[in-house]
């Protein structure tokens, strides 16, 4: 039964304040197997579609935010996102890029899994780990 839960969840796509374990497909080794080892949280939809290196496939709407992130992958994160602060900073009421520290984009393809609690996700981290 918690399949089809899991199943019918994941039909509608994660909402704000979900946890989510996402597999990036387009950033630096660093950063893909960061994201790919650690549980973020979606925090914000940008309504615009955002492509990186004019790839026109993959729109890259979400914003995950990350905790205990390492220096190295703060410079990679920040430099994403300031290709995001250009094109959502259209004026005063857009949200800033200093709330988007310690964050990535993602498209909706590269989010694997998303939950409610972060428990969810680590059990399905585990699970993964053990092929189970």
């Amino acid at each position: 039964m918690k399949h089809i839960k899991t199943y019918e969840k994941n039909i509608d796509g994660p909402k704000i304040g979900d946890y989510v374990i996402c597999k990036e497909k387009y950033g630096s080794k660093k950063s893909r197997k960061f994201t790919s080892k650690k549980i973020g949280q979606f925090i914000y939809y940008e309504k615009e579609n955002i492509t990186i290196n004019n790839n026109a496939n993959n729109t890259f709407n979400y914003i995950i935010r990350y905790e205990n992130v390492t220096s190295i992958m703060q410079k990679e994160f920040k430099e994403t996102m300031i290709n995001l602060y250009y094109i959502i900073n259209k004026d005063e009421n857009e949200i800033p890029v200093k709330n988007f520290q310690n964050c990535t984009m993602m498209s909706l393809n590269e989010i694997k899994y998303w939950a409610p609690t972060k428990e969810d996700c680590e059990a399905y981290i585990a699970a993964k780990k053990y092929n189970l």
